[in-house]
Formats: structure tokens, C-alpha cells, sequence
């Protein structure tokens, strides 16, 4: 089965918008039969790149847009993020050393271990939008997660 769409969200770069993330993304999970555990790993992932777009591409403003869609391609879950604020330093997403004892920076350290693939896309001709500043993918396995459950 090719790639199918599961859920399109648009909100704005308020954090008040994360509960409403969360459970959307849950819900989906929950409809591609993903364990519990597994699922809130990768709630957790969603929700933290997405703060990660209103604090730092957004600069903790609400005037800016976030696009959630969710995709399932054969079995592996994509989530696409899409923000409009100026296009991000791809560097960024290289996690810092955890050995290094300070507070935050953690998140994309977080995200790379839950997910099995995060990358930055060529945001030119995507969403047929002008104006898109950034694109984030992160995939995972459903299969692999169901068969990591106990």
C-alpha cells in the first residue's frame, strides 16, 4: 500500500496548542494499533519538535504556523512538520554531547532516540506554499514497535 495520509493539523506556534498535538497524534496511534509504550515515546517526540519550532524558529511568538501531517507508508509513520519562520541552521538537528551536564538541549537527542529517521526536507515546491521556512520529517516503524512490546 503506498503512502496514505492519516491526519493534517494546522495550529499556531502556542504552546497551549501542544495538548491538542498530543492527542491527536495519539489517536492515530492508537488507530494504527501502536502499544501503549511505544506510542507515548513517540507522542513525546512530536511534542518536543514541535516546541522546538515555537521556541526557537519561531522565537516563542504565536503569530507563526505550524502544519502536522501524518502519513503511513508502508507500515513506517511519518510525521511532517512545517513551520514558516526563517529557514533553521540544518546543524541543529546534530544532538549536543549528553555527557556535558547542563539544563536543555536535550531534545533533539530525545527525538533521535525515539525516532528511526529525522531529517530536514528541501522545502522548494513543498505544500505548495510560499513562504515555508522549514520542513522536519521524523519516521518510525509501527511494525518494529509492535514487535518491541514485551
Amino acid at each position: 500500500m503506498p503512502r496514505r495520509l492519516l491526519a493534517t493539523a494546522h495550529f499556531s506556534s502556542c504552546s497551549s496548542q501542544l495538548q491538542h498535538i498530543r492527542c491527536l497524534v495519539r489517536r492515530i496511534l492508537l488507530e494504527q494499533q501502536c502499544p501503549t509504550e511505544p506510542a507515548a515515546h513517540i507522542v513525546l517526540a512530536v511534542n518536543e519538535a514541535c516546541m522546538n519550532i515555537m521556541q526557537h524558529a519561531y522565537g516563542c511568538g504565536d503569530a507563526g504556523e505550524i502544519i502536522l501531517e501524518i502519513f503511513n507508508n508502508r507500515g513506517t509513520l511519518i510525521f511532517r512538520l512545517t513551520d514558516f519562520a526563517e529557514p533553521t541552521d540544518r546543524t541543529c538537528l546534530e544532538p549536543r554531547d549528553v555527557s556535558i551536564v547542563r539544563p536543555g538541549g536535550l531534545g533533539v537527542h530525545l527525538i533521535r532516540e525515539i525516532m528511526d529517521e529525522v531529517t530536514f526536507l528541501n522545502t522548494e515546491g513543498l505544500n505548495n506554499r510560499e513562504g515555508v521556512g522549514n520542513v522536519l520529517e521524523m519516521k518510525i516503524s509501527i511494525d518494529k514497535a509492535k514487535q518491541e512490546q514485551p
